[in-house]
């Protein structure tokens, strides 16, 4: 299991230079490929479950993320939690709820009109780990833009339409850790098309009903990003938070595979 600490990365990397750590719990890995399958069961039950474990209340956001070559342009709008969550991830693809069209968020980007929080996030990989029996992908990522003291540069940086590669739009249910967000967050993200669309394509093909009930059964990516680093160096108090609450993930994922393996075997004897 990954637990953070300075002797996890390669002397060749100053602290300066790291930008952020993501921490993804993959569910099942090509070996051959190096292809990494992110996407996990989702399920209502999973809120109280991390609630209660990580004890820090969730927040739930929209996020559009435009992909470009070296950096990424995210924004982000909070949502008013109720408690009829099944109801939020089936009208997730209501025109009324989305975000606006890519020329409009460009647009108002550029010209700073924007109220929506929007920032600017690194796609420079330093390098990845993989921890096989944890199933953990850890990914350290640059600062990206530095001047000459090594900070980051960009906060008013041009957005080109043409550096953009695509978009996704996500849910994303996310608990800050230490009740801050200061050392980072725990979130699981679920696609905003992942129900609908599946949903439509299968309504349409009649003869395939039981890839409908497959296929609607919603996904997220389950994820840990780590942001500690002050002043070149790393926090003892922040690092131990971190580390307790990675700890706590692996003891929620434990709980839910001996919950499957109970549900399938009462199944069987059914």
């Amino acid at each position: 299991m990954f637990l953070l600490s300075e002797r996890e990365f390669i002397s060749s990397i100053p602290l300066k230079n790291i930008s952020r750590i993501d921490i993804a719990f993959y569910k099942s890995k090509n070996e051959s490929l190096n292809i990494f399958n992110l996407e996990l069961d989702f399920d209502e039950n999973l809120i109280p479950l991390i609630t209660s474990t990580l004890e820090c209340q969730p927040v739930l956001i929209r996020r559009k993320t435009y992909f470009g070559i070296d950096t990424d342009y995210i924004i982000e709008r909070n949502i008013n939690y109720n408690s009829n969550l099944s109801f939020l991830l089936k009208d997730c693809d209501n025109e009324n709820e989305r975000f606006s069209s890519f020329h409009t968020d460009i647009d108002k980007f550029n010209k700073h009109s924007s109220i929506q929080k929007s920032y600017w996030q690194t796609r420079q990989l330093h390098y990845s780990n993989v921890y096989i029996k944890s199933q953990e992908l850890v990914r350290i990522y640059a600062r990206a833009d530095l001047d000459s003291n090594g900070y980051a540069r960009g906060n008013d940086k041009i957005f080109n339409p043409q550096d953009t590669l695509g978009c996704k739009e996500e849910i994303v249910i996310y608990w800050p850790v230490n009740g801050n967000g200061k050392c980072g967050k725990f979130e699981l993200c679920i696609a905003s098309n992942n129900t609908n669309t599946n949903g439509k394509n299968n309504t349409n093909d009649k003869n395939n009903t039981n890839g409908k009930n497959r296929n609607n059964r919603t996904q997220c990516i389950w994820r840990l990003v780590v942001d500690i680093i002050e002043d070149n160096y790393f926090i003892d108090s922040k690092v131990d938070v971190v580390n307790i609450w990675l700890e706590k993930i692996h003891k929620i994922k434990s709980t839910i595979k001996i919950a499957n393996q109970e549900t399938n075997s009462k199944q069987i004897e059914i």
